[in-house]
């Protein structure tokens, strides 16, 4: 049986805590298999939901988080990852500069780029731009 999430239980849950009755994995380890977030980063107006990292799976080589850019944000300064990134678009649309060329980036699309690649974000369209961001 699936449970709904709500974005407010962020607020009530912020310091990732396990709120999910826990499982033990075939390796042994008991976790939480759901996440309602374990942080929540604020850039200005732009927020960015941590929906999972190293404190909720125990790992570092991923985390996965829900941006979320409103109208009006300006476009990002440009800047570099150390590791792939992954965006995929669930509402708004987003512009996804990479290396200096312009793509956009529609709701069920993915826009991705490589270590070292620079990048910058701007909001292509009317309402604000929901993305989840790997």
């Amino acid at each position: 049986m699936a449970s709904t999430l709500h974005s407010d239980d962020l607020l009530a849950h912020s310091t990732g805590a396990a709120i999910s009755e826990p499982v033990t994995s075939v390796a042994g380890e008991t976790y939480s298999p759901v996440s309602h977030g374990t942080r929540k980063i604020a850039l200005d107006s732009v927020t960015i939901r941590i929906l999972i990292d190293e404190s909720n799976i125990d790992r570092n080589d991923v985390e996965i988080g829900e941006l979320i850019l409103p109208v009006g944000s300006p476009d990002s300064v440009v800047h570099a990852h150390d590791s792939l990134e992954v965006f995929y678009v669930v509402e708004g649309t987003l512009g996804h500069g990479v290396n200096g060329d312009s793509h956009t980036v529609h709701p069920g699309d993915v826009g991705f780029l490589k270590p070292g690649d620079q990048i910058v974000h701007r909001i292509l369209s009317e309402n604000a731009v929901k993305a989840l961001v790997i």
